[in-house]
């Protein structure tokens, strides 16, 4: 994480998260919700198209690994959700995009799982039960919705890990 920028290293006091990091892990978030959100609608519009059974696939996946308590497959399957919306948009410039996007943010998918997996999966599940029903407006409004819970985990997380940062976090929040 420290050749990526988000981390630095302190001599005999550990890491702390790396003020572009924090920057910049929020610009991406904001720019990850405006691309998810026309990706959920352009699904939508399509009912999921040729993606809508991997959609549900992917959410019992996501529920049954969830129940089971196995965190370890969650990352991998929240990708997973995430890109399929992406492809059932249709748009490959999108789904391209997005898909860089994810790439550089999927560490935070990682974070405090086992707080939320069933809200998470929920999530999921709305989402593409909106698609699948063809329901852009609602689709996007709830990828809006489950996209800034994942942004506000990630300002907690920065304020948690770095406190002499909190004042810049909370300068964004009033944004």
């Amino acid at each position: 994480m420290e050749s990526e920028g988000f981390v630095t290293l302190m001599q005999y006091s550990g890491a702390r998260v790396s003020e572009t990091s924090l920057n910049d892990s929020i610009e991406l978030m904001q720019v990850r919700r405006g691309l998810e959100v026309m990706a959920a609608r352009l699904a939508a519009e399509a009912r999921g198209g040729a993606q809508a059974s991997a959609l549900m696939d992917v959410v019992e996946r996501g529920k049954q690994a969830g129940r089971a308590k196995q965190l370890k497959q969650l990352p991998k399957l929240i990708m997973e959700f995430h890109g399929l919306v992406a492809k059932a948009s249709g748009n490959r410039q999108l789904e391209d995009t997005l898909r860089l996007v994810l790439q550089r943010i999927s560490w935070g998918f990682e974070l405090d799982l086992r707080e939320r997996i069933e809200s998470s999966w929920l999530d999921h599940w709305t989402i593409a039960t909106a698609i699948i029903s063809g329901a852009p407006l609602q689709a996007g409004l709830l990828m809006d919705e489950h996209i800034s819970k994942d942004e506000l985990l990630y300002r907690r997380k920065y304020r948690a890990s770095n406190g002499e940062e909190a004042q810049v976090v909370e300068g964004l929040n009033r944004n």
